[in-house]
């Protein structure tokens, strides 16, 4: 799998690795330091692993009200300022 191939990776060559992703369920089975959240390409959050299970059991809108309320993002229309 997918996973397995990245575990290896990071056991073979001993360093970081960057996910981009949508989707959570691939990160289940990876070893998850720190989780960054971005909105827009502009980073808003980050924090512990624990906070991709935040996200699956409460959603990711409140990310993106927080960037409206910052000016990051228009909180009209949701495209970045």
């Amino acid at each position: 799998t997918v996973s397995h191939g990245i575990q290896r990776y990071r056991e073979t060559v001993g360093g970081a690795l960057i996910m981009i992703t949508h989707n959570t369920r691939i990160l289940e089975r990876l070893e998850v330091d720190r989780t960054h959240v971005m909105v827009k390409g502009h980073m808003v959050a980050e924090g512990p692993a624990s906070l991709i299970s935040a996200i699956d059991a409460n959603g990711f809108e409140r990310f993106e009200r927080e960037a409206a309320e910052k000016g990051i993002i228009s909180p009209k229309t949701g495209d970045a300022e």
